[in-house]
């Protein structure tokens, strides 16, 4: 049993550290963070060896194992430092020169003025506080798996493995825009951002792995077939253009695979040392030689389309999805295209009456478009993460050669090559994905070319070793 206790001193230093959910919005109120006592986490796991059924078990060839626990994260510095960086922690004013044209753009001794400006707090600038009730993160784990000694010195082992995330850290908007009429909620009142949570997650895996540690030859080979499914994978943009949720009053409207989701992973690993033939000479050249790789083959993450820069809900957060048209319509957005009035690409706009190219302005039907933004205030149909980057394929090379010296059998020169890359393979989807899901940048993401998210390159590395 491990018990852990967050106290609320990092919040708690500031002016104005928290706000109470379901409260109206004030200004310059103090709200306490609430310390956090119920960090409870048990542990439980076992080990046994079957001695009955040898025919499938095996004498002492056969171990299942289960284990199961509770887990919590803790608070890091981010949170405190955007709740005192933002207003009214932070007061602020401001500094003009001379707008009549008159004199030059600035002020003389800018920084000696400083001093002089008149703090104010503004309740129109961005509020960043924590839920008064926040705490900390807690995941469930729990596992079972067998192993059992198979003939040829391999020993195999299947595991199912899950993880559940409650309460996990979340952005909200407690200060929204309102579609109906064009301002926030509380017009007195900007952007308020409150980290809370309400984000969940769960993952399911099967984990198989086959291993052999014994003599010259040492390999591994594993596979696992998992699925992660949240609301929210990290408090930070990761996909989608946005931390938030599309409906920002429902934490389940987001909920779909995770950011972090492979479904398919599998890594081979292997290291073998060539015997050394006996005579002196020989073994010189031929002995002491080694070689090791790996393999790793994973399917490519989710990623969430949407439309940025375009509030198409009025909630005023650049977070919105597209509604699905006709999924065989074609997507088009060559530069001839692009520069053709009448050409339809594939992704449109619907005001309520009739649907037009969102890059041409082209009048069409909803048939012509696979992807649609609308101008009446809703969220669209399609879900988050609902395409797949492309997947991950590594090949990675090693070889060495040990040499004897004659100083003695402690001293030992050791010759190595890493092939990062061996094969020089490329993969797409690893680089340049910042808003890769951006239906309205045809020039990049998934609109664009595959070419500029590629990554790879052989790298070859030869270093020596001298070991006495």
């Amino acid at each position: 049993m491990r018990y852990e206790y967050q106290p609320p001193d990092a919040a708690n230093v500031l002016p104005f550290p928290g706000i109470v959910r379901g409260v109206p919005l004030s200004f310059e109120k103090r709200v306490e963070v609430k310390p956090y006592r119920n960090a409870w986490g048990p542990r439980l796991g076992f080990s046994y060896g079957p001695r009955f059924l040898s025919g499938l078990f095996g004498e002492n060839k056969t171990v299942i194992r289960g284990g199961a626990g509770v887990f919590y994260d803790s608070f890091f510095t981010n949170i405190s430092d955007n709740t005192a960086a933002t207003t009214p922690n932070t007061l602020g004013g401001d500094l003009f020169g001379a707008v009549d044209g008159t004199t030059p753009r600035g002020i003389p001794q800018a920084l000696e003025t400083i001093a002089a400006i008149s703090p104010t707090a503004d309740p129109g600038g961005t509020q960043e506080p924590v839920i008064s009730n926040l705490r900390n993160p807690r995941t469930y784990q729990w596992n079972l798996n067998v192993q059992r000694e198979l003939p040829g010195k391999l020993v195999a082992q299947v595991a199912y493995v899950g993880t559940r995330g409650t309460g996990l850290f979340d952005n909200e908007q407690f200060n929204p825009g309102l579609f109906a009429t064009g301002d926030r909620a509380n017009p007195n009142f900007g952007s308020v951002i409150v980290r809370a949570n309400r984000g969940d997650s769960i993952y399911h895996g099967l984990q198989t792995e086959v291993t052999r540690n014994v003599g010259r030859l040492s390999l591994r080979a594993a596979y696992t077939w998992s699925r992660t499914i949240d609301n929210a994978s990290e408090i930070f943009t990761n996909s989608g253009g946005s931390s938030f949720w599309q409906n920002i009053q429902d934490p389940r409207s987001d909920r779909g695979p995770s950011a972090f989701n492979h479904t398919n992973v599998a890594a081979f690993t292997w290291v073998y040392a060539f015997p050394s033939p006996s005579m002196r000479f020989l073994s010189q050249v031929l002995g002491g030689w080694e070689t090791s790789g790996s393999i790793v083959l994973q399917s490519g993450a989710p990623e969430t389309l949407f439309f940025g820069g375009f509030d198409q809900n009025g909630d005023f957060q650049g977070n919105d999805r597209p509604s699905v048209g006709n999924w065989k319509a074609p997507i088009n957005v060559s530069p001839t295209c692009l520069g053709d009035p009448n050409c339809i690409t594939g992704i449109g706009f619907f005001d309520g009456v009739s649907f037009s190219d969102a890059f041409t302005g082209a009048p069409g039907t909803i048939g012509q478009f696979r992807y649609y933004a609308n101008g009446l205030g809703q969220n669209g149909n399609l879900g988050r993460n609902s395409i797949n980057l492309p997947g991950l394929e590594q090949y990675n090379l090693s070889v060495l050669k040990n040499f004897k010296m004659p100083f003695g059998e402690n001293h030992q020169l050791q010759v190595r090559a890493d092939f990062l890359n061996a094969f020089n393979h490329f993969n797409a989807g690893q680089n340049n994905i910042s808003g890769y899901g951006n239906l309205l940048n045809p020039g990049s993401g998934v609109l664009g070319s595959k070419n500029l998210t590629l990554d790879g390159g052989r790298s070859i590395q030869v270093w020596m070793k001298y070991s006495f």
